[in-house]
């Protein structure tokens, strides 16, 4: 019995740094790939900062936080009013960290149409 729980302990260790080092291994190997991920979004997102549009809630989330808190209270359309009013016809804004271009201008249409 002694022999049995020695030797069933001695597997389980050795399954437990089987998964535990292959595990750390990847995460290491990750961290370099998330940031250059952060990097690139963050270069995308520069592309569209001519634009106006409201300050978003954080780099990660953009402006889903204020948008989802808008769609509790049913004023989502009033959300989008607001900053129609503040920064014109034409602003962006940010879902997460894609970059999105709210346009009313019949010009800008025509123009990206062509």
């Amino acid at each position: 019995m002694r022999v049995w729980i020695q030797g069933f302990c001695e597997a389980i260790t050795f399954s437990y740094c089987s998964i535990l080092v292959p595990t750390l291994i990847i995460q290491q190997a990750m961290i370099p790939i998330y940031f250059q991920d952060t990097i690139q979004k963050w270069l995308y997102c520069q592309k569209f900062r001519h634009i106006p549009g409201p300050p978003p809630d954080s780099f990660f989330n953009g402006h889903q936080l204020t948008l989802m808190a808008a769609k509790k209270a049913n004023k989502f359309l009033d959300c989008f009013l607001t900053w129609r009013e503040m920064y014109g016809d034409t602003f962006q804004f940010r879902i997460k960290t894609r970059p999105v271009i709210f346009t009313v201008d019949p010009e800008v249409l025509k123009l990206r149409s062509q």
